[in-house]
């Protein structure tokens, strides 16, 4: 999964387990989840650093939380996984 664009300088690439956990959710949380990760693109070191993982970032959407990783020599952002606040941090 790819999102170019002109104006965007990181390039979004999901990972099998991303687009697995993805697809078990609602079309609306879906919709609002691939809105945020446009702005990751633009910002990728918005998020918050997840403790005990070393460079692994994460974001806040709504009950969602989204873990990534940023390259910043590929200029590449890797969707780790999403899942629900309940049971992310396990």
């Amino acid at each position: 999964m790819g999102y170019p664009s002109s104006e965007q300088e990181f390039r979004i690439s999901a990972a099998d387990s991303f687009e697995r956990s993805l697809k078990k959710l609602s079309i609306d949380a879906q919709k609002r989840i691939l809105g945020k990760l446009e702005e990751l693109a633009t910002n990728p070191f918005k998020g918050r650093r997840l403790r005990g993982n070393p460079g692994v970032l994460y974001i806040r959407i709504g009950k969602f939380r989204v873990f990534y990783k940023v390259d910043k020599q590929k200029k590449i952002v890797n969707i780790i996984n999403v899942s629900h606040r309940r049971s992310a941090y396990r």
